[in-house]
């Protein structure tokens, strides 16, 4: 898999079988360039670029892509600060609630 960005807010990654790069700032024809120079390289390597336009490509596309330790990655990393500032939020709340129930009475 070769993808190429435009922009930096992604996570890079270079392996065996993926390539995903940001290019921030770049052309069109500076993204293309760098998205076929990658796609050589794999070539060179003896992987065969899969170019589709159907459906079902697409979705065999996006479900490799899903499925790879890349996606899994970003995904966590992507959730896993959502999360944490909900539970902190959560607990700020439960205290505060516990503090007013708690709290003596005034006559």
């Amino acid at each position: 898999m070769v993808f190429t960005r435009d922009f930096e807010g992604g996570v890079e990654a270079q392996g065996e079988r993926i390539s995903v790069k940001n290019v921030p700032g770049a052309s069109p024809a500076e993204l293309v360039s760098s998205h076929l120079q990658r796609v050589g390289m794999f070539c060179g390597r003896g992987l065969i670029a899969s170019v589709r336009d159907s459906r079902e490509a697409r979705l065999v596309a996006t479900n490799a892509f899903y499925s790879s330790e890349y996606a899994k990655k970003s995904q966590h990393r992507l959730w896993w600060p959502r999360i944490r500032r909900w539970a902190i939020l959560w607990g700020v709340f439960m205290v505060m609630t516990l503090l007013i129930v708690l709290s003596p009475q005034s006559p």
